[in-house]
C-alpha cells in the first residue's frame, strides 16, 4: 500500500479513495476483484491523464465500526471516492461512515454544482435491492461491472475469459474518463473563479444495443465542457420518468436521442393511465416528451440518430414509422449518418446555439429565492441548490455562523426582505423551527406577500403529516413530499410563477 504522506505534483490530496467491503476482495488464489479493479484503473488514469495518479484504498481489515483518524485524515485529503456497490458494502456500517463522512467533509460542492456531477462514483460490482440512504440522495452515474440479464448476474473483469475482458475494459474506460472529468473541474477550479458549463444537454436514456454509441456521446460532450443529463438512470415508473425528464428538459439547450434495433424498457404503471401510454418504452417516451416541451419553448431542438439496423421487433418498427413521419422544427435534424459524423453534428449545432445566445443582448434579472433550511439539512438541499442555479435563480441562503444569535436573526430578517419567493425546507428540524419560520415569513416587512414553496423531508412525523393535510389544497403554499425523493415538476410550477407574477400561489391565511 503507498505510503499516505508522500506527495502528488506538491499536492498531499489523493485523486481516488476506492471504499469497499474488504469479504468483496477474498479470493482462495490470485487478486481480489477490488485489487484488478484498483490496478486496471489505475493503468487507465495514468494515461488519461498523462501522469502518475493516486488511488488509496484501506487493505487492513477493521474490527469496529468507527472510522479511524487514519481513515478520516485520507478521506478529507481525497477528490473522488469510488463506492464498490454490493450486497455487503450497504449492509456495512463502516463502509456507511465512510461515504458519509466524505459527502460531509469532502463533497466540493462549488466547483461541480456548474455540472451537475458529485465526486463520488458508484461501482456495481453485484446488483443490490437497496442503495446506502446517503447515495440515494444523489443523483450518481452508476458503473455496472455486471451483467444483469443473466440468470445468476455475471460479474465482470479481465482474465475471466474473453467476454468479461471487453466488456470490463469498456467499463474501466467510462469509469476512468468520468474520473479524469471530475478532477480536471476540481484541480483547475479556485475560489470564487470556479470552472463553468458552456450548458446542459439532455442525452435521452438509450436500449442496451445502443449504450456504448451513447457513452461515448457523453463523453465527448463533457470533454467540450456541457454539461449532460440526466446524470443517473431513469426512475422506473411512468410517472417518475415524467417528472424528472421535464425537469431536465427545461434545464437543456437540446435533446439528443439515439434509437437502435430494440424498444427498451416499458415504464411500470404507478397511476392510472390510458392504455397505451403504458404501453410505450421509456426511449419512446422521452422522444415524446422532448417533442412536447419544444412546441412551448421554440429555441429548444430536437437531434434524433437511427442506427442503420433494418429488423426490428413490432413494437420498435411502430416506433421507427412514428419518428420518420415526426414534423419537423427549424433547427431539429434526424440523421442516419455514422456516430463520428453524428457527434461533429451535435457540436457544429451547439456551438452555433451558444454564438447565438451570446450575441443576444439580454438583461433579465434573476429571481431571489431564500432556501431555508437547518444546517442538519445541508447535504439533503443539494438538488434544490443545483435545481435553482440552472433555472437562473439567485440563492439566498441561510447564516449558521455569526459573531452572536442577534447578527444570525439580522441576516435572516435581510432575506426575507430581499427575496422574491421562499422554499421552506422542513427535514430533520423539529415542529418549532418550523413554525417560527412559517411566523417570519407571514411577518415580512411592510407585510408583503412572500410566496412560499414547503417542501418535506424525511423523517416523517405526525407534524408534517397535518401539515400536508391542512395546506395541500390551500392557496397560501405550494408543497412537494421530499421523502421519497425530488421530484421538481411542482417547484418548477411554482418557480415560473415566481418569475411571471399575478400567476402563483398568495400567502393569505
Amino acid at each position: 500500500m503507498e505510503n499516505e504522506k508522500e506527495k502528488h505534483n506538491g499536492d498531499d490530496r489523493y485523486d481516488v479513495f476506492i471504499s469497499y467491503a474488504h469479504v468483496d476482495n477474498k479470493v482462495s488464489k490470485g487478486k481480489g476483484w477490488v485489487t484488478l479493479l484498483h490496478d486496471a484503473l489505475k493503468i487507465r488514469l495514468d494515461m488519461l491523464l498523462g501522469e502518475e495518479s493516486k488511488i488509496w484504498r484501506d487493505e487492513e481489515l477493521q474490527g469496529s465500526d468507527k472510522l479511524t483518524e487514519r481513515i478520516k485524515e485520507a478521506l478529507e485529503r481525497t477528490n473522488v471516492l469510488i463506492s464498490v456497490l454490493t450486497p455487503r458494502y450497504t449492509k456495512s456500517e463502516w463502509c456507511n461512515n465512510e461515504l458519509q463522512y466524505f459527502l460531509q467533509k469532502n463533497i466540493n460542492e462549488k466547483k461541480l454544482e456548474n455540472f451537475h456531477k458529485f465526486n463520488v462514483c458508484k461501482v456495481i460490482k453485484t446488483p443490490v435491492d437497496d442503495e446506502p440512504q446517503a447515495m440515494k440522495q444523489l443523483d450518481l452515474l452508476g458503473f455496472p461491472f455486471v451483467k444483469a440479464d443473466t440468470t445468476p448476474p455475471k460479474e465482470l473483469f479481465p482474465g475471466w475469459g474473453e467476454e468479461a475482458d471487453q466488456e470490463a475494459i469498456k467499463k474501466i474506460n467510462d469509469l476512468a474518463y468520468e474520473i479524469k472529468i471530475l478532477l480536471k473541474i476540481i484541480k483547475e477550479s479556485s475560489g470564487d473563479d470556479q470552472a463553468q458549463s458552456k450548458g446542459s444537454v439532455y442525452l435521452a436514456d438509450t436500449s442496451q444495443d445502443v449504450l456504448e454509441n451513447r457513452n461515448e456521446i457523453r463523453r465527448e460532450l463533457e470533454a467540450q465542457g456541457y454539461t449532460v443529463l440526466p446524470r443517473g438512470d431513469l426512475p422506473r415508473s411512468f410517472s417518475e420518468i415524467q417528472d424528472q425528464v421535464q425537469c431536465h428538459l427545461s434545464q437543456s439547450i437540446c435533446s439528443i436521442h439515439l434509437i437502435g434495433r430494440c424498444y427498451g424498457f416499458i415504464p411500470e404503471m404507478d397511476l392510472p393511465q390510458r392504455s397505451e401510454e403504458g404501453n410505450i418504452s421509456a426511449v419512446e417516451l422521452q422522444v415524446e416528451l422532448a417533442a412536447k416541451y419544444k412546441n412551448n419553448n421554440p429555441d429548444f431542438y430536437q437531434l434524433i440518430w437511427l442506427s442503420g439496423d433494418k429488423e426490428f421487433s413490432l413494437p420498435q418498427e411502430k416506433f421507427r414509422k412514428k419518428i420518420d413521419s415526426m414534423e419537423l422544427g427549424p433547427n431539429d435534424e434526424m440523421l442516419d449518418k455514422s456516430l463520428h459524423d453524428f457527434k461533429e453534428e451535435i457540436i457544429d449545432k451547439l456551438n452555433a446555439t451558444l454564438q447565438k445566445q451570446t450575441g443576444r443582448a439580454k438583461s433579465v434579472s434573476k429571481p431571489k429565492v431564500y432556501l431555508l433550511y437547518s444546517k442538519e439539512d445541508r447535504v439533503d438541499v443539494k438538488e434544490i441548490k443545483q435545481f435553482l442555479r440552472v433555472n437562473g435563480c439567485e440563492r439566498l441562503k441561510p447564516v449558521f455562523n455569526a459573531k452572536d444569535q442577534n447578527e444570525i436573526e439580522i441576516l435572516h430578517r435581510k432575506r426575507l426582505a430581499e427575496a422574491d419567493g421562499v422554499i421552506l425546507f422542513w427535514g430533520q428540524a423539529d415542529e418549532a423551527w418550523f413554525e417560527s419560520n412559517r411566523d417570519d415569513i407571514r411577518s415580512t416587512e411592510g407585510n408583503r406577500q412572500l410566496s412560499t414553496c414547503v417542501i418535506i423531508s424525511s423523517p416523517m412525523n405526525d407534524e408534517k403529516e397535518e401539515f400536508i393535510e391542512d395546506y395541500e389544497e390551500s392557496a397560501s403554499y405550494t408543497i412537494c413530499d421530499f421523502s421519497e425523493g425530488f421530484q421538481p415538476s411542482r417547484v418548477l410550477n411554482w418557480l415560473s410563477a415566481l418569475i411571471q407574477p399575478g400567476e402563483g400561489n398568495q400567502n393569505h391565511e
